[in-house]
């Protein structure tokens, strides 16, 4: 059985800026590591530590937003 592991996301939905470049930035960074964790062949995939930077539901929608995206289908 293989296990993926990530820790400590902490994905945030709200960044303090006003430069439209860093929420892009953002965007690109977590788009890659979720495509990149769950391209991984693995029989689980779990988040340990923090997976959201402030637990609002902003963050959490934009987070399983990407999961949703890039996870492998349920058997």
């Amino acid at each position: 059985m293989r296990i993926a592991i990530l820790g400590d996301l902490h994905y945030s939905a709200r960044l303090l800026t006003r430069y439209p470049a860093h929420r892009a930035a953002r965007d690109r960074a977590f788009d890659a590591l979720v495509r990149r964790f769950f391209a991984v062949e693995a029989d689980w995939y779990v988040s340990i530590g923090d997976l959201v930077n402030e637990g609002r539901a902003a963050d959490y929608d934009g987070i399983y937003r990407l999961i949703r995206r890039y996870a492998p289908a349920s058997s």
